[in-house]
């Protein structure tokens, strides 16, 4: 098995450095405090503060918004809110996305709330966020399922004796359900970017019991992720906890096919990803693991059919333990067959996936024959950064590539044979 393990800078929670630009829509107005406080209301109950504006640059702009309690009430977050009303509402199957910067003069939390204006108030997309003395720039997506008139508040009734700023405040209305990057015609699997919430997917419980929810926190690379938690542990069992989705039309015989996927957890633990009989004996036609840790990491391997069957796509997660785990980007790739004889004699197929990639790639060509394949990779300036060769055999061949110590960029990999040559274009992203 070619296995590729991708790393990139964990994001945790939905706290991200650094400025979000955001092309779509705004719904918020004076999202800058540069009109000091229009739009933006104080809301009070048990608990009294004040807000003014702070023009000493304490975070990314010239002015940000600065809050702070007066009068101790209750201590529940929602007695002192800060607010803008959304006088358009928001609109049902559409995504939104939310960012703002902030910090405080000690540690203590605040909750943002998009909630109904008129009572019960209820909330329809509510984060908690942990802020400390340091700028931070937040980021998070929801995505409504009916329309609603609404308020945008940030609620600080709990923020105790600290003072907080915010700045650069953001609500932006997306295009409605993303259905994720285009997909390859040999796709077997559906709602692979978890965009279409948990559609296609389902929970398999045992012995041990378990949450699976969608987060929109940017955890992984794409706007929304499966989070899989254990609610109640049974024997430690990896199949007593299983995230699956059936493969339409099942596997075939004499077929190869890809496996990939992203994933990252908590802490340190493994997923295990299974193909099995859809009926008893449940039997395995395809398993790989994948430790995690809290970098994110892609998995990526192939494996052939020797029979044709119905199959389940299980991720076998009974033995997690305390950790959190969050998968995204799932694919299950039907390889189109190579006949030797069908292959071009006159020039090189190449291709590399994933591309874009994270960390690693894989070069996947076709031979007409048996022979000495050089593989060189050059980085935007000419410089060689890869340099290797083997002999392989006719068909198809794929040769993991390792990125993991190079920069953020555009790469151009070069395969050779005794009589062609063919070059290719990737992008490393970190």
């Amino acid at each position: 098995m070619n296995r590729i393990f991708t790393k990139k800078i964990a994001i945790i929670g939905l706290m991200i450095m650094g400025m979000i630009h955001l092309s779509a829509q705004e719904l918020l107005l004076n999202t800058d405090f540069d009109d000091n406080l229009a739009n933006w209301e104080l809301w009070e109950s048990a608990t009294q503060g004040t807000v003014d504006i702070d023009s000493t640059g304490q975070l990314n702009g010239a002015k940000s918004a600065h809050l702070q309690i007066t009068v101790p009430g209750g201590g529940a977050q929602w007695e002192l809110g800060f607010a803008q009303g959304l006088p358009n509402g928001l609109s049902a199957d559409t995504t939104y996305y939310v960012s703002f910067m902030a910090k405080a003069s000690e540690n203590t939390s605040i909750e943002l709330v998009i909630q109904e204006s008129e009572s019960p108030w209820a909330g329809l997309f509510t984060k908690t966020v942990n802020l400390t003395t340091e700028p931070q720039m937040f980021v998070d997506s929801f995505l409504l399922s009916s329309a609603a008139s609404c308020n945008f508040v940030f609620q600080m009734g709990a923020i105790g004796s600290a003072q907080v700023w915010i700045d650069d405040v953001h609500l932006v209305k997306g295009q409605g359900i993303d259905p994720g990057p285009e997909l390859d015609p040999g796709e077997k699997l559906s709602n692979n970017f978890f965009n279409e919430q948990l559609n296609e997917w389902q929970v398999w419980e045992s012995s041990t019991t378990g949450n699976v929810e969608i987060d929109g926190s940017g955890v992984l690379e794409g706007s929304n992720s499966a989070k899989v938690s254990i609610a109640s542990a049974g024997n430690g069992e990896a199949w007593e906890l299983g995230l699956a989705q059936a493969v339409p039309d099942g596997i075939l015989e004499g077929k190869s096919y890809i496996v990939s996927f992203q994933a990252v957890a908590s802490e340190a633990t493994s997923v295990e990803v299974v193909l099995q009989q859809v009926h008893d004996p449940w039997a395995n036609i395809y398993a790989g693991s994948l430790e995690l840790g809290t970098t994110p990491q892609t998995f990526v391997d192939t494996f052939a059919v020797t029979a044709s069957m119905d199959v389940n796509f299980v991720f076998q997660l009974g033995a997690i333990g305390g950790a959190e785990v969050w998968l995204d980007d799932v694919h299950l790739i039907e390889r189109t067959t190579v006949d030797v004889n069908d292959i071009d004699r006159t020039a090189l197929q190449v291709t590399n996936f994933p591309n874009p990639f994270l960390s690693q790639t894989a070069i996947d060509f076709v031979l007409s024959e048996r022979e000495w394949v050089s593989i060189a990779v050059f980085d935007a300036r000419g410089k060689k950064v890869i340099n290797t060769g083997a002999i392989y055999d006719a068909g198809e061949n794929i040769v993991p590539l390792d990125f993991a110590e190079k920069s953020a960029g555009v790469y151009f990999c070069t395969l050779r044979t005794a009589r062609y040559s063919k070059t290719i274009k990737m992008i490393l992203q970190k």
